[in-house]
């Protein structure tokens, strides 16, 4: 016997099995037992949410031996025979194939036949929105007066697409994202008469990545339980769905809370290497703050994350305030976007989160950092006297420094530092974790620890190290180069640039005091 999808299996056959859109299975149910039924109806609402099956339900009723209560009976002849999709009076038609002039021409032409088995000639029309201008024009008439045992029911997850004369002619029903939590409840309910066993992390990952659809939800739990061979584990949905997972992503959070760059782009690093996407990172980052921010706003009953990650989520809650949570989400929403048309990706993903961590840490450096620069309005004036070179560096505000000794170097390290900041708050994040130490042939010498020897390899780069060169020549008015030392390969470099004794040279008797 051939394999028959899941969501074929457990596709609702009544409308008291329809999940999350009772507004629309109560009014259905009750137009049919009051024989108050239209004879067009549009569904509208995303896909996997219900509408195609409703719309096999309604065709059901319609033409059902024994209708009980507004519901098919789903064992007369008519039930068992639209359910096998063998009932001729029951015409589904895909519009996105099937979209010109020409085949609604037949469908109107066929129109005038009646039933040949049932009560109801029904018509399913899937992805109305694609028909073409002329086919919809063609279409209106029998809409506005079809023959009173014919009946149109139109699917659409674009419904700003449809005409207004067609929507004019139909009664018209919102479809609605599942719920998570009844989303949830189905999932579970299919595994036990599956046979599956899954854990509570893993319907988790499931729900929050089919998005409100139960049609897909019920499509990767029939791929996890191939994948599993009948026992899903949270890592066998993460193989499938490419998905870093909760404790993943919490530990992504903890790394951006804690400011800790080293950490965070470890797991970035961890994650790139395993063959997660970038946009999957951002995605999971994405979706897990929404969560967060639904502890925080107290909407629990909305919140689909796992028990045991609940309360490392909800410590993470009371770390971030409201309006640094919202900033984060507006941050990688951006990154979101900017991922789609980029072939840079991981400069967009590591920009990101490095954005994030300052945002939660160093607000006042992105706020200045993204603020508009507008340029006051230009008045009318005589033009200024030429200046020579020596008088245009006098009048330019930025702070001179003279990086002559070490002891310079030592005095004026802060000062840089905060000029490099207002250039590139990446650059500065990484170059921060590093050390002046003095000159070396007129070179700078900055020394990084062994734990930042990511933050020294950063800086090294060409494009950054330029950055910094082109700055330290604007402070100083002279070419001034980096030397960047790890200690981790240099083992002398504390004793040749030893920091106490520079310090005892630049202050002195103070440090006795």
């Amino acid at each position: 016997m051939a394999y028959k999808a899941m969501y074929r299996i457990f596709r609702p056959a009544s409308f008291a099995e329809l999940v999350g859109q009772e507004h629309i299975s109560t009014t259905l149910k009750n137009a049919l037992r009051t024989n108050r039924l239209a004879h067009a109806y549009l569904f509208c609402g995303p896909r996997g949410t219900g509408k195609t099956s409703s719309a096999k339900i309604l065709a059901k009723a319609v033409n059902c031996l024994n209708p009980q209560d507004g519901e098919p009976c789903n064992a007369c002849a008519n039930c068992q025979a639209i359910n096998e999709d063998r009932f001729p009076d029951v015409i589904e038609i895909d519009a996105a194939t099937n979209r010109g002039i020409d085949e609604i021409r037949e469908l109107r032409d066929k129109i005038r036949f009646a039933p040949a088995n049932g009560k109801k000639k029904v018509y399913i029309i899937d992805e109305v929105h694609m028909l073409t201008n002329e086919a919809f024009n063609a279409l209106l008439k029998t809409l506005e007066e079809p023959p009173e045992y014919v009946l149109f029911i139109m699917a659409t997850t674009e419904a700003n697409k449809v005409p207004l004369t067609v929507l004019s002619r139909t009664q018209r029903f919102d479809f609605r994202q599942i719920a998570p939590k009844e989303m949830k409840k189905r999932l579970s309910y299919i595994a036990g008469e599956e046979n599956l066993t899954i854990s509570d992390e893993a319907l988790s990952l499931i729900v929050r990545k089919a998005d409100g659809g139960l049609r897909d939800a019920i499509g990767l739990l029939d791929q996890c339980a191939a994948f599993a061979d009948g026992e899903i584990s949270t890592a066998a949905v993460l193989a499938v769905i490419g998905s870093i997972g909760e404790e993943n992503t919490a530990a992504l959070l903890t790394a951006i809370i804690q400011n800790d760059y080293n950490d965070l782009f470890s797991q970035i690093d961890d994650y790139v290497g395993s063959g997660k996407e970038y946009a999957t990172i951002v995605n999971e980052l994405v979706s897990y703050l929404r969560q967060i921010m639904l502890i925080k706003i107290k909407q629990n009953n909305l919140v689909i994350l796992s028990e045991d990650i609940l309360p490392r989520a909800e410590a993470q809650s009371r770390q971030i305030p409201l309006n640094k949570l919202t900033a984060l989400l507006n941050r990688l929403t951006k990154a979101r976007s900017d991922l789609r048309f980029t072939q840079q990706g991981r400069i967009i993903l590591e920009t990101a989160l490095l954005e994030c961590a300052l945002i939660l840490n160093d607000e006042a450096a992105v706020k200045e950092e993204q603020k508009p620069k507008i340029a006051a309005p230009k008045k009318a004036q005589a033009p200024a006297p030429a200046v020579s070179p020596e008088e245009e560096i006098k009048a330019d505000n930025t702070p001179k420094i003279s990086l002559d000794t070490d002891n310079d170097v030592l005095q004026n390290w802060d000062k840089l530092l905060q000029e490099l900041r207002s250039e590139s708050i990446q650059i500065y994040a990484f170059l921060k974790e590093g050390q002046a130490m003095g000159l070396e042939d007129g070179q700078l010498v900055i020394k990084f620890d062994s734990k930042h020897k990511f933050h020294s390899n950063k800086i090294n780069q060409s494009d950054n190290k330029k950055i910094i060169e082109k700055l330290l020549e604007r402070l100083t008015q002279k070419k001034v180069g980096l030397k960047i030392y790890c200690e981790e390969k240099d083992g002398d470099f504390a004793s040749k640039y030893d920091l106490a004794q520079k310090a005892r040279e630049v202050f002195g008797d103070l440090l006795e005091e």
